[in-house]
């Protein structure tokens, strides 16, 4: 659940858009980030309670991976990226699926203009929402791959690029929040073509960080138990 390890940002997340910043707590800053909106999420229903969400880059998805530190770098995904070798994809295996909540365990992948690759997985939980299904939890095993002619840059499809050295050792941790818009909701069975949105930050180590529960948390209770699917 929620509980688990979530200690990474401070998060509000409404049934419109996503607000994420950094959490005040004294801990290691975020190395690395993405975020892509204009997703196209599908869901595949499978045994009652449960099912696979797929999150994949289409003609209108954009977004970008940064590089936090020592400078921020980005590489760039303007929309159209997908007729390269550029690629997002975030895949869940959905289990507990109920009228509110639901739980997510999976992987995700962004490969570079080139064929390098950020990789991950994710743990995390599915809440119910007014008009939205929103998702809050960790990423793990997170690794940067150099997999085509090294060249130790990750590079946009759409230009930018950030060295991929790192003085921290991998696998990164991380953090992540996706929000799926508009009415769709797990236990009402499955589903094509919802737009979906990923923000996510990645730190070289989980200890100190905290995340701002106590309003996102509340606001996602507040919001989404009793109310029945979006």
């Amino acid at each position: 659940m929620l509980a688990q390890k979530l200690s990474f940002l401070c998060v509000v997340i409404t049934s419109v858009g996503i607000l994420v910043t950094p959490a005040d707590g004294g801990g290691p800053d975020p190395i690395l980030s993405f975020q892509f909106t204009d997703m196209d999420g599908d869901f595949v229903a499978g045994l009652p309670g449960a099912g696979t969400f797929t999150s994949n880059d289409q003609p209108a998805t954009a977004g970008d991976v940064t590089r936090l530190t020592p400078i921020v770098t980005t590489a760039d995904y303007n929309q159209g990226f997908p007729n390269l070798i550029a690629d997002v994809n975030i895949t869940m295996a959905l289990t507990l699926i109920d009228n509110d909540s639901a739980i997510g365990n999976g992987a995700f992948f962004i490969i570079d203009a080139d064929g390098d690759s950020l990789t991950g997985s994710i743990t995390g939980e599915w809440t119910a929402l007014d008009g939205a299904a929103a998702f809050l939890g960790n990423l793990f095993n997170v690794f940067v791959n150099d997999n085509s002619a090294v060249d130790a840059t990750f590079d946009g499809p759409s230009g930018g690029s950030f060295s991929t050295a790192f003085d921290d050792p991998q696998p990164f941790p991380g953090a992540l929040v996706q929000l799926t818009l508009p009415d769709h909701w797990f236990g009402n069975g499955s589903f094509d073509d919802a737009n979906t949105s990923a923000n996510a930050q990645i730190v070289p180590d989980p200890a100190g960080l905290v995340l701002c529960l106590a309003g996102a948390a509340s606001l996602v209770i507040r919001r989404g138990r009793g109310r029945g699917p979006c």
